[in-house]
C-alpha cells in the first residue's frame, strides 16, 4: 500500500443561481472600477483646465496690507484680467521680486508726473 491514498472526495458544483449573482457581482465591481476612474479623470481634467485659465487668463490675488484703502482692504480677493491697454486711474497687478503688487495707474507715457516735497502727486502741471 502506498503512504498517501487517495481520499474519496465529492466535489460539487454551485448553482446557477450562484453562478449568476457572482458574475452580477463582478460586473457590478468592473462597472464601480471604471466610472470612478472615469470620474477621477475628468475631475483633474477640470483641476488642469481651471489652473490653466487662473494662471493665464484670470489670475486671483489676495490684497495684503493697507495702501489701497479704502478702495481695498487687507485679506480682500481679487480676480484680475489681463490686459494691454491701460487708462489712468485704473489698478494693475505688476509681479516684482517674486510677488505681486497692486498699484494704481496715475501716468500714461508722455505724462510728466511730479511730487512735491509734502507728498502731493502732480499728472502733467
Amino acid at each position: 500500500m502506498s503512504k498517501h491514498r487517495k481520499k474519496n472526495r465529492t466535489v460539487s458544483l454551485p448553482s446557477s443561481e450562484q453562478v449568476a449573482r457572482a458574475y452580477q457581482q463582478d460586473q457590478y465591481r468592473k462597472r464601480y472600477r471604471r466610472t470612478f476612474v472615469s470620474t477621477l479623470s475628468v475631475l483633474a481634467v477640470i483641476a488642469a483646465v481651471a489652473v490653466l485659465v487662473s494662471t493665464l487668463f484670470l489670475p486671483v490675488i489676495q490684497v495684503s496690507g493697507n495702501s489701497m484703502e479704502p478702495t481695498l482692504s487687507d485679506g480682500d480677493v481679487l480676480v484680475l484680467f489681463k490686459s494691454k491697454s491701460y487708462e489712468r486711474s485704473q489698478l494693475c497687478c505688476i509681479s516684482w521680486q517674486n510677488k505681486m503688487l497692486l498699484k494704481r495707474i496715475i501716468g500714461l507715457p508722455g505724462d510728466v508726473v511730479s511730487i512735491d516735497t509734502e507728498g502731493n502727486v502732480f499728472v502733467n502741471g
